[in-house]
């Protein structure tokens, strides 16, 4: 994990394929358990702190593990699942408690799965939440985290025209900073369209 944060990484993405599974790519473990142990141990703390010191910002995208998860309900791997998503809460509430900077992010959006846009991004927030953000930590990842990452990486300047992120959007997500301070510990309202409403409340 040192690696890539010495080198300059400004994030991490999935906390299931990229952070559960670097050990095991490293050759640290055999396999998902192993992996779970090594980051469970105080060589697993070791690489918390160090990513906090660099300070490279992680994306969890909990919601797309947990959708990966409930799509196997009544199957063999269903609980096998369900202790890796456990772990992964465990492990993103280590990673903010150590000030390593949390990002919320949903991954992609799938008619075969619960992952919708925008109301994906809610439910991002709240199992943010149930890995032991406060809820003011859980909404600043989907909103001032953001735009300051933004402003620290300015990933559009390697880009010409046709930059997937820009000023603009840049832009939307520092209004979006509002959220921070306006919705505080209450239940977020997100109209999609005219005629479909969703309440998400941001405490379980």
């Amino acid at each position: 994990m040192g690696g890539p944060a010495d080198a300059g990484l400004g994030s991490i993405e999935h906390a299931a394929e990229s952070l559960l599974a670097s050990p095991i790519y490293a050759g640290y473990a055999r396999d998902v358990d192993e992996a779970m142990a090594w980051w469970q141990s105080p060589t697993g703390d070791d690489a918390i702190a160090h990513l906090a010191k660099t300070g490279v910002a992680v994306t969890p995208t909990l919601v797309a593990y947990d959708a990966f998860t409930e799509m196997r309900v009544g199957s063999a791997d269903y609980a096998p699942r369900r202790k890796v998503l456990a772990f992964l809460l465990d492990l993103t509430g280590r990673l903010y408690r150590a000030g390593v900077i949390i990002l919320a992010g949903s991954d992609f959006a799938s008619p075969e799965l619960p992952l919708i846009p925008r109301e994906s991004l809610l439910r991002e927030i709240q199992l943010l939440q149930q890995a032991g953000l406060p809820p003011e930590a859980a909404l600043a990842a989907a909103g001032s985290n953001v735009a300051e990452w933004l402003d620290r990486n300015r990933p559009w300047e390697p880009f010409q025209q046709g930059t997937a992120i820009g000023r603009d959007e840049v832009a939307a997500v520092r209004r979006s900073e509002q959220l921070d301070r306006v919705l505080g510990p209450q239940t977020v309202r997100q109209c999609r369209g005219r005629h479909r409403c969703v309440e998400v409340d941001i405490h379980e």
